[in-house]
């Protein structure tokens, strides 16, 4: 569903996206990630630009044998994208940007079954994690003529809730 609004050179859009995505394995589990999602971007055709999306992620894992825990997480999450932009003169421009991406965790991350096939060390996931934050800010310089252009960018990134893959070696 989408829904605009404008006047001449300022754009409102408003979007609702529903996405699923079930995976089966009859052996040992079903795995269930669905998500919807909200955005409300407004654009401004000359300077800014603002992209908020809300989400909300439901993931649920039931084991079918052995006895391992039945997860069951629910969150959300606001992952914007925002752009300002400031015209020097007519062939320069600066601007700033921050924009924020999300991973989420699937299965093997949080299956508490030890995986002992390496017998030096032991491999389990977690079912406790969050969804891993990928934070990016962007100053930008632009200066152009008609034959070519010039782009200077300097940029800092940084995560918040990292999933990475630790062993406990024995």
């Amino acid at each position: 569903m989408n829904s605009f609004a404008g006047h001449k050179d300022r754009i409102l859009t408003l979007s609702y996206i529903i996405s699923t995505s079930p995976t089966k394995n009859k052996t040992l589990s079903d795995f269930n990630t669905n998500a919807t999602a909200l955005l409300l971007s407004f654009t401004d055709r000359y300077t800014d630009a603002y992209n908020n999306t809300i989400e909300h992620t439901w993931q649920n894992v039931k084991y079918l044998i052995g006895v391992g825990q039945n997860i069951n997480l629910n969150y959300g999450n606001l992952v914007p994208l925002d752009c300002i932009l400031y015209k020097l003169a007519e062939t320069q421009n600066i601007g700033l940007t921050y924009n924020m991406r999300i991973s989420r965790s699937n299965i093997t991350m949080f299956s508490p079954y030890v995986d002992k096939s390496d017998p030096t060390a032991l491999s389990y996931g977690n079912t406790n994690l969050d969804c891993e934050k990928s934070h990016n800010i962007n100053l930008v310089y632009n200066f152009f003529t008609m034959k070519w252009m010039v782009n200077l960018t300097l940029r800092e990134s940084y995560i918040t809730d990292d999933i990475s893959w630790r062993k406990l070696f024995l």
